[in-house]
Parts: structure tokens; sequence; C-alpha cells
């Protein structure tokens, strides 16, 4: 299973893809501060991993409560 993985921080976001049971060209870039700066950011990443992979989903990692 190919994925897109993706931990976002209050820093900086984590980009990967999951190919071949590991994780694959990672890098990280700023978190945008503003919600359409981040939304624009997460699809773009998105994108650029589908150029060269087919990938079957998106795994994300954020901090946050959970509300029960």
């Amino acid at each position: 299973m190919n994925l897109a993985a993706i931990d976002i921080g209050g820093t900086t976001i984590k980009i990967a893809t999951w190919k071949d049971n590991q994780l694959q060209d990672k890098h990280a870039i700023d978190t945008p501060k503003d919600l359409n700066g981040f939304y624009q950011a997460l699809t773009d990443e998105v994108d650029k991993i589908k150029k060269d992979t087919k990938i079957e989903g998106v795994a994300i990692s954020s901090p946050g409560a959970v509300n029960k």
C-alpha cells in the first residue's frame, strides 16, 4: 500500500511517502500561518507525491485534544 504520510506540527509539516513498507522521500516545510496557506501547502505536497507514486490514501498525524 502506498500512502502520502503527513505529520502536522506548529513549526513544520513533515511529509513522506509510505512505499515498500518504509518511509521514503522524507522532507519538511514550514507550517503556513494562515488556513488557506495551510490547505494549499497540503494540496501541493500531495500533488507532488501523486506525480511519482500511485497512492491509495493519505495518513495524517496532527496535534490536538481528542473530543471524547
